[in-house]
């Protein structure tokens, strides 16, 4: 007998609704990018560590003389007859992690007492849930942060006892920096895979009450940007295909495509087998008033420095990417949108579930059929 109890998040609903996911295959897939720079020469220092390697030995299917040349330059490596020896005082597995890419992590500090370290977060989460005024869960205990020290590394919190959670409000910009897969399949729309370079800012955070997922409060912030390169998968769209989409405001486009992204990542985390916090989403700035019409990027990229192998996927599946998206939203049972499917009206808009459905109905060349409630678009 098993028993699964479901939150409102979009996952555990589409597990609700497709039991099948759950006891029809394994719970997730372990993804590895072995040609992470960062990853790769934090493995390469540990074996320089262990044995002495030779330039015209190869470290996985790359040489290895240029990396052990850039290693040798911050004083870690040596070569002496034509082999690589360890000469830093460091051990190097020390600051390789094996729950993150990075080994830049925070600590947090108990000061509801006597205070006591309860917990080591990564740099990347330490962001969105280690701010000023953030909850932090720990053993089924809530923590009030009552200071974050970014220089330092470290959080301090104190215990309480309320009924919400919180969840950061960032502000993602993303540029594509290089395209290794172009297709057209459809006029006006093409489908990308490649690398980008990311920029997000934590700007502010959201009180959530805990079962319902009402939002009962929020409040600013000011934190450092973060910049990060990674891989990613995205959809450009053409002037020419958001005009077709019908007798919509261009704020409603806008609001479609964004509640379109809440819903592919969803599903995109359900087709890869990984926790949605491994995909970020973002949409290119809106450019109303520019001299040239708007032609928006929607991406969907690795929220790890490097990329660990999630978008390549992504592209192949592409389609039915798609078509689980488009099924969970017409099987959802909201009017306007919701968390389960493409987001609260309050975020979305009162039309952006329509907008959605319509562009996924055009990206999988399928005509558009009314639902109930789509009368007035």
């Amino acid at each position: 007998l098993a028993i699964f109890v479901a939150s409102s998040a979009p996952v555990d609903q589409y597990i609700v609704e497709h039991p099948e996911y759950l006891f029809g295959q394994s719970p997730e897939n372990a993804f590895v990018n072995p040609d992470n720079l960062e990853l790769l020469l934090n493995h390469l220092k540990c074996a320089v560590f262990e044995l002495p390697l030779r330039d015209n030995e190869l470290f996985g299917p790359h040489a290895i003389g240029d990396m052990c040349n850039f290693l040798s330059q911050s004083g870690m490596l040596h070569n002496s007859g034509g082999a690589w020896h360890w000469t830093s005082d460091s051990y190097p597995a020390d600051s390789i992690s094996l729950r993150s890419v990075s080994s830049d992590n925070f600590v947090v500090i108990d000061i509801t007492g006597e205070s006591k370290i309860i917990g080591e977060v990564s740099f990347t989460a330490a962001l969105t849930t280690l701010h000023e005024k953030a909850i932090y869960l720990h053993e089924a205990k809530q923590f009030h942060v009552e200071r974050f020290d970014y220089k330092e590394r470290k959080a301090y919190v104190k215990r309480v006892d309320c009924d919400y959670y919180t969840d950061a409000i960032d502000y993602t910009q993303v540029k594509a920096l290089r395209e290794y897969v172009k297709e057209q399949t459809i006029p006006d729309v093409e489908t990308l895979h490649g690398d980008v370079r990311v920029n997000r800012q934590i700007v502010g955070f959201k009180k959530i009450r805990f079962y319902t997922g009402e939002n009962v409060g929020a409040g600013n912030l000011s934190m450092p940007e973060q910049e990060m390169h990674t891989s990613a998968f995205w959809l450009h769209f053409g002037a020419p295909f958001l005009a077709g989409l019908g007798d919509y405001t261009p704020t409603e486009r806008q609001n479609g495509l964004t509640g379109l992204g809440n819903g592919l990542r969803t599903i995109a985390s359900l087709l890869l087998m990984c926790d949605p916090r491994d995909l970020g989403v973002a949409l290119t700035e809106d450019i109303a008033g520019s001299l040239t019409a708007w032609e928006p990027n929607l991406y969907l990229y690795d929220s790890y420095a490097g990329g660990i192998g999630l978008s390549a996927p992504l592209h192949r599946l592409s389609q039915k990417l798609f078509a689980q998206t488009l099924e969970m939203i017409d099987t959802c049972d909201c009017d306007q949108g919701c968390p389960a499917c493409v987001g609260p009206v309050g975020e979305i808009g009162e039309k952006g579930k329509k907008v959605a459905r319509v562009i996924l109905s055009r990206l999988l060349n399928q005509a558009v059929t009314p639902q109930s409630g789509d009368q007035d678009a």
